[in-house]
């Protein structure tokens, strides 16, 4: 079980874990949204495990780019975090 310090570690470190795609943009909307603009982190508190983290993140990433175009990112992120 992770504490919450070591869960924003993993957080931060997946955020900014580039593969020069179209998610990289994503994932810096995503840090900016919780880092940059202070955004509650409050979700983290019911993930157990690393990979919690990184599916999550992943369907965040998901859930941006098929709805970009509906909905500010900042909300979309908001709704599926």
């Amino acid at each position: 079980m992770l504490n919450k310090k070591d869960k924003i570690i993993i957080f931060k470190e997946y955020l900014n874990l580039t593969n020069n795609s179209y998610a990289d943009i994503m994932k810096e909307e995503i840090y900016f949204h919780y880092f940059e603009n202070e955004n509650s982190l409050s979700f983290l508190d019911s993930i157990k495990v690393k990979e919690e983290i990184i599916s999550k993140v992943d369907l965040i990433i998901n859930k941006m780019i098929m709805h970009e175009d509906e909905d500010s990112l900042s909300s979309i992120i908001e709704l599926h975090t």
